[in-house]
């Protein structure tokens, strides 16, 4: 039986429906705001929630940073205040040029601008930010002068080529004030972000008939997309012991350095220095693509998960597509006879604090296991490389199948097939994104409450888990309490499991490594430098690849000389500019921060500090 279904704000006939799909459909009880990069918007926003007494909801990060917040508007009525960046980690203005040349893809631009003009702005603008420091300038008649659009953040000045870009929307639009130029500089912001995820959302509803406005980032989308797509459904883990020890076998991913300088050899290369007496050193640069991908495509934990009491059990002689698959609480006994065979990467990293530290980090090393948990394919693997299996503590048996491997081609066959970068990048993301979601930790979310009301602030704060508050301004606080309970809803048994040529032919001439994610290396005279935790212009404007060698020589000379203090740590320190908040007041600030350390834990660094063993090994004793 149909029946005409109706929108219950309007009034407004909308389509047929059956009686039973009719009483299904309910209106949304929110309304999304979108911003891109929410971390920094959303801080002026967040103390302004106390405006009156109704309810605020948040999804807190830390107690400064917040995936999303909603503040109600009418009853069970919401404003959701959503951050894009969740969706798509990239700058608006490389998401715009991502998007293509096809003009069609901007609907929101086009309804606002004639195509004589669209052209001027389906790009990111460019804004004096510093220069406008008060109203008055808003009044300004003309552009400034190109060295005012100066960014102290990034330490740079804008191109010719964006500012005579800004020159032509300025005469174009006959412009006649800064505030002007403010108001269409905004203006063509929301409209490009508009248009970049209206288009994101066109192709999840294309692809998975999702609608990506009723999520908050993209794991969350990505893992109900597999799921719609595989029909698949996965079992929840019931027995907290075997949840406890599938959690302890979760270790991340190794990174370390192993040789920390290296230079090519080789004859009639530019840059090299050929010496015939020594052999020839080729130095290569290698980026394995889709290795997420991969490992998903093979057989993954299913369902049926129970403990298994034979201990008599040879995984060796275990197919890795069985029907049946394992994870092993084992000891494990590592022959000296492997250590220099396996010393550049050991099998079974494990969680530890490396000697005189009290922080646990993922190493390699050539110690025996004891109690080690691990998915019978890396402990096939292990044995049949020469480790020696000791005793089995416990075995977790359940069902296993390639069920997720449809999602996995479904994505790489459309990412290979991509009409454009922007959709390109998306599949990609799809991919990753759902490992990401199985790995998701429970224990870390946080439970904090925004409140406006003394009332309910009073009555929260008698909760015996209330820890603390802090007070944003005479209306608003939050409360932090100490979680009630953690709901393990994700398969962390999927996460357990998964764990060509990058230069093109170029000839990459030297390498040096102070400690793992802080590298550089020189291709046919181009330096490129790796520098986590630094400032892309700190790294591109101040550090050169000299810095990274002059740091490691003195630290090898330290390491070498025995009357040297061992314990002075080598480093170089820079300044850097950066935005900060304090209860959600927001400051830019210069901080002085060390960008190069030659001072690595994860590795026992031999004498002369460049060739590095792992903890374990024989030499060492």
């Amino acid at each position: 039986m149909k029946v005409r279904d109706h929108s219950h704000f309007t009034s407004k006939y909308l389509r047929p429906l059956c009686l039973e799909c009719n009483f299904l459909a309910q209106n949304p009880k929110f309304v999304p705001v979108y911003f891109h990069n929410l971390s920094y918007d959303g801080h002026f926003i967040v103390r302004t929630l106390g405006c009156n007494d109704n309810d605020i909801r948040i999804i807190p990060n830390s107690s400064e940073k917040y995936i999303s917040f909603s503040k109600q508007i009418l009853n069970n009525f919401y404003v959701k205040f959503v951050d894009t960046f969740m969706f798509l980690p990239e700058s608006l203005s490389n998401l715009a040029i991502n998007l293509g040349e096809d003009k069609s893809k901007f609907r929101e631009i086009t309804k606002h601008f004639t195509i004589e003009n669209i052209d001027l702005v389906i790009r990111k603008g460019v804004f004096p930010y510093e220069y406008v420091d008060c109203n008055s300038k808003l009044n300004d008649t003309t552009l400034p002068p190109r060295y005012k659009f100066y960014n102290s953040l990034t330490d740079d000045h804008i191109s010719k080529k964006h500012y005579m870009h800004a020159c032509n929307v300025w005469k174009k639009f006959k412009i006649k004030t800064l505030g002007e130029y403010s108001d269409l500089y905004l203006l063509t912001d929301v409209l490009i972000l508009a248009d970049v995820f209206e288009n994101f959302r066109d192709i999840c509803l294309k692809t998975f008939n999702l609608d990506a406005s009723y999520y908050l980032t993209v794991p969350g989308f990505a893992f109900d997309a597999m799921l719609f797509y595989t029909g698949v459904k996965l079992e929840r883990l019931k027995e907290y012991p075997m949840l406890l020890m599938i959690e302890s076998g979760v270790r991340g991913g190794v990174c370390q350095s192993v040789r920390r300088y290296a230079r090519a050899n080789l004859p009639d290369v530019d840059g090299i220095i050929y010496n015939e007496k020594k052999p020839h050193v080729h130095l290569m640069y290698f980026d394995c693509v889709n290795l997420y991908g991969k490992s998903r495509l093979a057989s993954l934990p299913l369902k049926d998960f129970e403990w298994c009491y034979d201990f008599s059990l040879d995984v060796t002689k275990i197919d890795d597509d069985a029907p049946i698959g394992y994870i092993l609480e084992v000891d494990v006994d590592y022959p000296e006879k492997l250590h220099d065979d396996h010393c550049d990467l050991p099998f079974l990293p494990q969680n530890s604090c490396p000697p005189n530290t009290k922080i646990n980090k993922l190493l390699t090393t050539l110690n025996n296991k004891k109690n080690f948990v691990v998915h019978y394919w890396l402990l096939k693997q292990a044995i049949n490389n020469g480790l020696k299996l000791v005793k089995i503590h416990k075995i977790i048996k359940f069902t296993q199948s390639k069920w997720l491997a449809p999602y996995v081609e479904k994505c790489t066959i459309t990412r290979v097939l991509a009409n454009n970068k922007f959709e390109y990048e998306f599949w990609k993301l799809l991919v990753n994104s759902v490992y990401g979601k199985c790995m998701e930790n429970p224990r870390k979310r946080l439970n904090i409450k925004l409140v406006s009301n003394d009332q309910k602030a009073h009555q929260l704060m008698r909760k015996p888990n209330f820890i603390d508050r802090t007070i944003y301004n005479n209306n608003l606080m939050s409360l932090h309490f100490q979680k009630e309970k953690i709901k393990f809803d994700k398969p962390i048994y999927l996460g357990f499991s998964i764990l060509d040529d990058e230069l093109k032919s170029e000839t990459m001439t030297q390498f040096v490594t102070l400690r793992p994610k802080l590298y550089a290396y020189t291709v046919s005279g181009v330096e490129y430098k790796k520098a986590k935790g630094v400032k892309k212009y700190v790294r591109d404007k101040y550090m050169t690849v000299d810095h990274y060698l002059n740091i490691l020589s003195e630290f090898s000379s330290q390491n070498a000389d025995a009357q040297k203090d061992k314990t002075k740590q080598i480093s170089t320190s820079c300044d850097m500019n950066i935005i900060q908040s304090n209860k959600h007041h927001v400051y830019s600030k210069t901080m002085k921060k060390i960008v190069l350390s030659a001072n690595d834990d994860k590795r026992v660094i031999l004498k002369g500090g460049i060739r590095t063993l792992p903890y374990g090994h024989y030499k060492l004793n």
